[in-house]
């Protein structure tokens, strides 16, 4: 079983990759109004990935396209223009 490591001041937690699978963990490095720290959920490919195809058939002499992707819980990527020609 792969294991994560995380070391903090005089502290050692182990996790499983499984933990990270069901959610996240954040802790202070100190107690009270110390730096905190955030280990974000991982995810599978299949979970954040996709895949398409797009077919032009207007022959522009310069063209451009732009990308937008909208996420189930509200957050968005936006890919700036990419130009052809």
């Amino acid at each position: 079983m792969l294991r994560v490591y995380l070391y903090r001041c005089f502290s050692t937690v182990i996790f499983s990759l499984f933990h990270f699978m069901e959610g996240g963990y954040s802790a202070h490095m100190k107690p009270y109004h110390s730096q905190a720290f955030k280990v974000h959920p991982i995810f599978t490919e299949t979970e954040y990935s996709v895949s398409g195809t797009l077919t032009d058939d207007t022959h522009g002499g310069k063209d451009f396209y732009h990308m937008e992707v909208y996420q189930a819980n509200g957050s968005c990527a936006f890919v700036t223009p990419v130009y052809f020609g």
